[in-house]
């Protein structure tokens, strides 16, 4: 894709390393490796947040803010690359995958207020605008790992997680950011799932149970410049899901109860809201 001077490439692949002789086996180990860059148009008004103090008078600085030239974004460009592997043994009843990740983004845009505070002897809070400052370098590096599990035919356990390391590389314009981690981007996150189907032959058929939980480390959640270091909770979400399922009449139906939060926790999440508290999902379902 070009747009201008401005081109994204991906480029990749994939090789079979181990495959069983048997043509019906589904045990295999399979590389892939791909590299990429990226652009993102971004759409502001950018402007130096110093170009906003000194001012004597609010009356002065609200008259400046209404008159500035808006100045456009710069695109957000990234480059990185990423490897890993995939096995699968067992017939296919266990699957492991594992991703390696190095991404890099330059030029991010971040919003500030600008308020009548920024004079000196004012404490009104009043906005009078709202600008962008786009500048910097982010890196983000770390492992990817997920597995499936099928012990029996009616059990199946899925897990997922993801260790990061990410950190904001440089920023001439705002130095005091450099080394602190990335916005809404938790460095550790796990998710965890079982299902269970009770077998067809058994006083329980039709009848299937879930249950699972995820975890997220604690992020900065504000890319405002002003409050751009305030954090999320490390927090821990568990659902639940039963399920039975029937035939009548040559229709298939369905009655399904979701739990979220079960454990009814209360956190800041990474988009900077209140966890909800233990919310139930009823929901009939026919199919023909």
């Amino acid at each position: 894709l070009s747009v201008g001077d401005d081109t994204t490439y991906t480029v990749g692949g994939t090789v079979r390393v181990f495959e069983d002789a048997d043509s019906d086996s589904l045990n295999k180990v399979i590389l892939f490796a791909n590299t990429s860059t990226s652009f993102l148009i971004q759409s502001g008004n950018q402007q130096d947040p110093a170009i906003f103090d000194g001012f004597s008078t609010v009356e002065e600085l609200t008259d400046f803010v209404n008159n500035i030239r808006p100045n456009p974004l710069d695109p957000q460009t990234g480059q990185g690359y990423e490897f890993g592997a995939r096995f699968d043994f067992a017939q296919g009843k266990f699957g492991l995958n594992v991703l390696y990740f190095d991404q890099t983004r330059e030029n991010i845009a971040r919003s500030f207020f600008v308020r009548e505070s920024r004079v000196a002897g004012s404490d009104s809070e009043n906005v009078l605008g709202n600008f962008q400052l786009a500048s910097g370098e982010e890196n983000a590096k770390g492992v990817e790992i997920g597995f499936h599990w099928n012990p029996t035919p009616n059990l199946v356990v899925l897990g997922e997680a993801q260790i990061t390391d990410g950190k904001v590389v440089s920023n001439i314009d705002a130095p005091e950011e450099e080394g602190f981690g990335l916005i809404r981007s938790p460095e550790d996150m796990y998710t965890f799932w079982t299902m269970y189907n009770a077998p067809d032959d058994s006083s329980l058929s039709g009848f299937s149970l879930g249950l699972g939980a995820s975890y997220n480390s604690s992020t900065r959640i504000r890319p405002q410049i002003n409050d751009r270091f305030r954090v999320s909770d490390d927090y821990t979400m568990a659902r639940m899901l039963v399920r039975y399922t029937w035939k009548s009449d040559k229709l298939e139906q369905q009655l399904s109860l979701n739990v979220e939060n079960l454990l009814d926790d209360e956190f800041t999440m990474e988009d900077n809201f209140l966890s909800e508290p233990r919310i139930y999902k009823l929901a009939y379902t026919v199919r023909l």
